[in-house]
């Protein structure tokens, strides 16, 4: 396929910046990146193109609607909403956004993302961090973003310090802040970075959750863990499908002992 010389500078400057980034703490390099594409500039850049036809990749996923393909942002990456407009300039399908606390939170102690440069894979245990529910609803609020050509999705989790007993006033507050927000919800009920929340895996709390938000059951969807015992995985999925929720996500991080 031919490239214009302003495709390759493009792609050379790409690559450069590539190499000074991994020079920096993960961490830092991902702020970085993040920060960059916030700023207009970022939407001048071409957008990325395919040698397959979109046709053949078109996927439709009920609850969320018609995806040109079947490639997403997952949940972790753009935290804070800070640039969906940027991800969407990229050709993904769609973008789930989070996880999204309800009060701000600054996460586990840093350093808390790790490289593995020869797997070309990271490990976090980010433990959350976050904005907070008030502070992303008005960032969205701002954005001149019509989000049904790529659809949103917005991922919840609870607060550190909220008390299991309480969790699903958490999950209740961010639903309907940002019921108005996105096309699809996500109940984060997955990660081993918050202590205890994949307690919240069981038919009590989902029964609730499902009786507290009755009209937007279609749109809500349960990220379960890894690590779930084949048997209580099946009672949960049971569970799940009686009480009228979307579907299930799978999978997040297994859980394992840091030094």
């Amino acid at each position: 396929m031919f490239r214009t010389s302003k495709e390759m500078w493009i792609e050379r400057l790409t690559e450069w910046g590539m190499k000074f980034m991994r020079l920096l703490p993960p961490e830092l390099s991902h702020e970085i990146g993040l920060a960059l594409m916030q700023r207009s500039g970022f939407q001048k850049l071409p957008t990325p193109q395919y040698r397959i036809s979109y046709n053949q990749l078109t996927t439709r996923v009920p609850g969320i609607g018609q995806l040109r393909h079947p490639i997403g942002l997952a949940a972790g990456f753009d935290k804070h909403a800070q640039a969906p407009l940027a991800f969407a300039h990229l050709g993904l399908s769609f973008l789930e956004l989070g996880t999204i606390t309800p009060r701000p939170q600054n996460g586990n102690p840093k350093p808390r993302l790790f490289r593995y440069s020869d797997q070309r894979a990271i490990i976090n245990r980010m433990g959350f961090n976050s904005h907070g529910a008030e502070r992303v609803a008005e960032r969205l609020a701002k954005l001149p973003f019509d989000q049904h050509p790529v659809p949103f999705g917005i991922n919840l989790g609870k607060n550190k310090d909220t008390k299991m007993e309480a969790a699903i006033d958490d999950y209740n507050s961010g639903l309907n802040k940002f019921r108005n927000h996105a096309d699809y919800f996500v109940i984060n009920i997955s990660s081993p970075n918050t202590e205890n929340l994949r307690n919240l895996a069981n038919e009590s709390f989902l029964s609730e959750l499902a009786n507290s938000n009755r009209d937007l059951l279609e749109k809500i969807w349960i990220k379960l863990d890894p690590d779930t015992g084949k048997k209580d995985f099946q009672q949960l999925i049971g569970s799940i499908a009686k009480l009228g929720f979307q579907g299930v996500i799978l999978t997040n991080t297994h859980k394992v002992s840091w030094p």
